[in-house]
């Protein structure tokens, strides 16, 4: 079996491979990168390596544009449908909606045991229609049927054994069903993600939000509101757009055959990318945990409002790695690979500080629209710095995970969390929300400058 991600040759790029050393970058397949004219050698190869790689940072660019901008479209639909629900539904049919959502994001989190990530970094490294594709992309379909006949069906068959009718038996059933659902629209994102068809991948997630929005609307305006028709929308509405964009990797997964150690190698790599992946989550759920236990809750909301001020970075960078990771994992073994990393983390890294000296200076305009939070500006403030260094970290967190160190980024999310929880036991009780604003940061600024330090000795 193959155990990259554990066993992977630690020494820097250019130590394993000293012929490219001694190099400039190329591009994949064009050989060195011209470093100068001799006499009587043409300047043609450094103008088409140029105009090369002017396409390359122009189509990058694009790419962000299609991905942020579904994000945003994708984003507000899902907003508004969360408004006309809260409109029409009373405080029963809400709460079994909360529950819904909390069961589904919990089922969700499991059941995609970091599959998705580890499939787009694999066939990223892959060549399109190889053999190797095929593989990976059979074993990361086995490896969520796996999940399914193991963890969803038993627990669909649970929510039918419940002799009641009430919130949690049609929650659970209903987050179920939905979860399954989101396996296929995910496995179909990752694919569109990992080959690099980005405007596909954004119209599916506008697809899915606006399936949603416009179902609830047809549903209000034919048999009135209904939670129970409402959660089944929200099965409907991604299995719907899920099995439309699986087609296009269906048709890889004809006549392919993953074998047991394909299947393991992926599971390895996946597992510590869910843990990972997990680390993280809390490490962000962490300051209003306990910040809720406490404080108390006006003072819970004040510190919310300046979170969801910082949500735009937070898209933002979704959106940088979501194009970055299959750019970085595509490109072979090599100093080709450094330049790209040393590029993109030079001009996300100025990104993030021009976005970051926005907000501390616009700050008190922004707030100016929400009165009631104005006691939110200094937390906002202090928060996004914490989120700008998140942002600037995300080049050197696709990088590690392209070179397969899922594990090191566990132990460093692990590291994280341990020393954020016992900071924010220590500080939040006597500073209340400054005192989970300032701790996140210091969580989150230590996290990025690990992560660039990683990379960093990774590249050479």
């Amino acid at each position: 079996m193959s155990r990259r991600g554990a066993d992977a040759d630690t020494r820097p790029i250019a130590a394993r491979h000293p012929s490219r050393a001694v190099m400039s970058a190329g591009c994949p397949g064009q050989g060195p990168r011209p470093t100068g004219v001799g006499a009587g050698e043409s300047s043609e190869p450094i103008r088409h390596y140029g105009m090369l790689e002017s396409r390359a940072r122009s189509r990058t660019r694009n790419d962000l544009l299609q991905v942020f901008s579904g994000d945003v479209a994708g984003k507000a639909m899902a907003v508004v449908t969360s408004l006309v629900i809260v409109r029409w539904s009373d405080a029963t049919g809400l709460g079994v909606f909360s529950l819904f959502l909390a069961l589904q994001n919990v089922l969700s989190q499991v059941s995609e045991l970091g599959t998705g990530l580890s499939i787009v970094k694999r066939l990223s490294s892959a060549v399109p229609g190889s053999s190797a594709f095929a593989r990976t992309l059979r074993a990361g379909a086995l490896l969520r049927a796996f999940v399914f006949a193991g963890l969803l069906l038993p627990l669909l068959a649970v929510s039918y054994l419940l002799r009641d009718d009430g919130a949690w038996s049609l929650a659970l059933r209903f987050s179920v069903l939905s979860t399954l659902a989101l396996s296929f629209l995910t496995f179909a994102l990752a694919f569109h993600q990992a080959t690099g068809r980005f405007r596909v991948l954004a119209t599916l997630r506008v697809g899915d939000s606006g399936l949603r929005l416009a179902l609830i609307l047809l549903m209000l305006a034919t048999v009135g509101f209904r939670i129970e028709l409402v959660l089944g929308i929200y099965f409907l509405g991604p299995l719907l757009v899920g099995l439309i964009g699986c087609a296009s990797p269906a048709r890889h997964l004809r006549g392919a055959h993953a074998t047991r150690e394909d299947v393991l190698s992926l599971l390895h790599f996946s597992k510590w990318v869910m843990v990972a992946s997990m680390a993280g989550t809390f490490v962000l759920q962490t300051d209003v945990m306990l910040l809720s236990a406490f404080a108390r809750t006006a003072e819970v909301g004040t510190y919310g409002a300046a979170l969801r001020m910082v949500v735009p970075l937070q898209m933002v960078a979704g959106s940088i790695a979501t194009v970055l990771l299959p750019r970085l994992s595509s490109i072979g073994e090599g100093i080709t690979r450094e330049e790209v990393y040393r590029r993109s983390r030079r001009w996300v890294g100025l990104f993030a500080l021009g976005a970051c000296a926005l907000g501390l200076l616009a700050a008190p305009i922004i707030f100016r629209f929400f009165p009631q939070y104005l006691d939110s500006v200094p937390l906002f403030r202090v928060l996004c710095v914490g989120q700008a260094a998140a942002l600037a970290a995300v080049p050197s967190i696709c990088v590690l995970y392209a070179e397969e160190r899922a594990r090191t980024l566990a132990w460093l999310g692990a590291g994280q969390l341990i020393g954020n929880v016992i900071a924010g036991v220590a500080v939040i009780p006597k500073y209340g929300a400054m005192g989970a604003a300032v701790v996140t940061t210091a969580t989150l600024v230590v996290g990025a400058v690990g992560a660039v330090w990683l990379a960093s000795r990774r590249t050479g």
